[in-house]
């Protein structure tokens, strides 16, 4: 697993991380499971090819779209995409990092 791209965007109380990933497997038995891994793998800023900047500003919000293979990825096709958001999604209260719990899984 690992990150194929990245962008962020924001303004000075909220900033979005957004995330492609691709896992390179064949099947993803667990959506969920393997959201919750990819959270993780981004608030440890742990994947191995790819170091996001948590010195300048840490996200208050992640949108990921998740890719099985780079095949898949280069046409489009994703395997599935989620977010991680607080509930009040413009206020910057809460980042990923040191607030997780205060953050909700979507599965789009």
């Amino acid at each position: 697993m690992d990150v194929s791209s990245s962008s962020g965007s924001g303004s000075d109380n909220h900033y979005e991380l957004r995330v492609s990933v691709i896992l390179n497997t064949l099947v993803v038995t667990d959506q969920q499971k393997c959201a919750e891994q990819i959270f993780e793998k981004c608030r440890d800023n742990s994947f191995h090819s790819v170091r996001f900047s948590y010195d300048i500003q840490i996200p208050h919000a992640l949108s990921v779209t998740v890719y099985k293979n780079q095949k898949d990825a280069e046409s489009g096709n994703s395997a599935f995409s989620f977010s991680y958001r607080q509930e009040n999604q413009i206020d910057g209260t809460y980042n990923i990092v040191d607030n997780p719990e205060k953050f909700t899984l979507e599965m789009e």
